[in-house]
């Protein structure tokens, strides 16, 4: 099972392409259809990033095999337990929860799951100064200039970060974004409560405790990019982020090998954590909106 998962979650990296001999003594590193010219310092950067990832990917789960994977006695779903799901790209996890499960969050979360407007999932991901700004026409949008503040802000610690919060219509990718695999987490009601408030500690807040924006420039629609107080760096970037998260909420992976979404997927899956299909989602999303609607009714006659 381990090894057909390890087969889907490894995506394709187009191999790099020599340039003629005689002309300038770099590679071109092409990564769906964009172009990132690099020299000896960013080989050795791209080698040591691979061998974290085999690390990850070799030691993770097993390491999460030791733990079970929430408080709930079981991974299947039953009373008292709730839903969430883990999306990830190539480089990047987001973690997507439902938004009633806002309702007795402390009142600067609630601000921030009801600024997203929109449907009824709310997703968070974290990251570094750049992040969520990279979208076309942001600053961050074109190649090399991602690039080197990717490889930057891997190996420089940043104290500047920020949270990026959207809703979404059903469980998936933030918006303009794509999401390669996802998957379904099951943990107990007291545990996403736990783990929202370890969201709300990423957040900065003002004097009277409202959430602090931060520069919205290149973000995508429905995005809102909020500061951070938490520092990024290697050991701690936005796949270890979620993994803190979930084991705030009582699900246990590893997070110290959680460096890439490979490995950050691997170790739930072998926790317990379940791919989703089209359906289970059309269906979380139908049971959703009528936790709401029963939510918003018993509101009405309060």
């Amino acid at each position: 099972m381990l090894a057909a998962d390890a087969a889907q979650c490894l995506w394709s990296v187009r191999p790099p392409v020599r340039q003629k001999r005689g002309g300038p003594r770099r590679r071109l590193l092409n990564w769906d259809g964009r172009e990132l010219m690099i020299g000896r310092s960013g080989l050795w950067c791209m080698a040591l990033a691979v061998s974290t990832i085999l690390a990850g990917v070799c030691l993770a789960p097993q390491l999460a095999r030791s733990e079970p994977l929430a408080d709930a006695a079981s991974s299947s779903p039953s009373a008292g337990e709730v839903t969430i799901y883990v999306t990830s790209s190539p480089i990047h996890s987001d973690i997507v929860i439902p938004r009633s499960a806002f309702a007795n969050a402390s009142p600067m979360m609630r601000k921030v799951v009801d600024d997203a407007k929109g449907g009824p999932w709310i997703i968070f991901g974290w990251g570094p100064y750049w992040f969520g700004r990279e979208t076309k026409g942001g600053p961050y949008s074109q190649q090399p200039i991602l690039g080197i503040h990717s490889i930057f802000t891997t190996f420089v610690p940043q104290l500047n970060s920020r949270l990026r919060v959207a809703a979404l219509d059903e469980p998936g990718p933030a918006p303009l974004e794509g999401s390669m695999v996802m998957l379904a987490v099951q943990v107990s009601s007291d545990g996403l409560q736990r783990s929202i408030q370890r969201i709300a500690a990423t957040i900065e807040t003002a004097p009277d405790g409202s959430p602090v924006l931060a520069e919205q420039g290149g973000a995508a629609p429905g995005v809102t990019i909020y500061r951070s107080q938490e520092i990024y760096h290697a050991t701690h970037n936005c796949n270890h982020w979620v993994s803190e998260v979930l084991e705030s909420g009582g699900v246990h992976d590893g997070v110290v090998f959680d460096v890439v979404p490979e490995s950050l997927y691997l170790a739930l899956r072998a926790a317990g954590a379940t791919p989703v299909t089209q359906a289970d989602l059309a269906k979380a999303t139908d049971e959703e909106l009528r936790r709401e609607a029963a939510m918003s009714a018993d509101m009405a006659t309060r």
